[in-house]
């Protein structure tokens, strides 16, 4: 079970603790039993962001503050090369979960790319992914760079599809 939702920003206070949607994130992953949760509209930010933030999270905050037991806590590329987090995606422990790598080329695209199994049922790819107006890497919102940033996420969705995996896309 797969399932995505759009948490409107507010996952962290500014203190540094997660907010009452933690709960409903936990509330979430139970009621519907789910292998994988994708949110979208994550909005963390670290040093390297282009958004400057009073205080600004590690890869070990995000963990501490935003893990669950249980479920393994999984970022974009965009969060290593550019400290943002557009999304962020649970996998329960038990999952089989290969990040496959997008290329420098696409690292600023809030995207992220899974093959997945439990134990040795038949790998599955699946892309998350969130289509930004404004570039949130590079603030760019003009129609280029609108039109470069949907080609490339697109280019990418038919890169997966040509390999022999069945593909699963959720986005926002």
């Amino acid at each position: 079970n797969i399932g995505m939702w759009n948490c409107r920003r507010g996952l962290i206070g500014s203190e540094k603790r997660a907010s009452h949607k933690k709960v409903e994130v936990l509330d979430f992953l139970q009621r519907h039993k789910l292998h994988m949760l994708c949110l979208v509209e994550a909005g963390l930010h670290g040093k390297a962001s282009r958004q400057r933030r009073a205080n600004p999270l590690t890869t070990k905050d995000i963990h501490n503050i935003l893990g669950i037991p249980g479920y393994k806590l999984l970022l974009p590329s965009s969060w290593q090369a550019h400290g943002q987090a557009r999304l962020l995606v649970y996998a329960r422990e038990e999952l089989q979960v290969k990040i496959r790598d997008q290329g420098v080329q696409n690292s600023d695209l809030p995207t992220l790319t899974c093959e997945i199994s439990l134990a040795r049922e038949k790998k599955t790819v699946v892309n998350f992914f969130y289509r930004e107006f404004t570039g949130g890497v590079s603030g760019l919102a003009d129609m280029p760079a609108q039109v470069d940033r949907l080609s490339r996420q697109a280019s990418h969705w038919k890169n997966l599809c040509a390999g022999s995996r069945d593909v699963i896309c959720l986005g926002d």
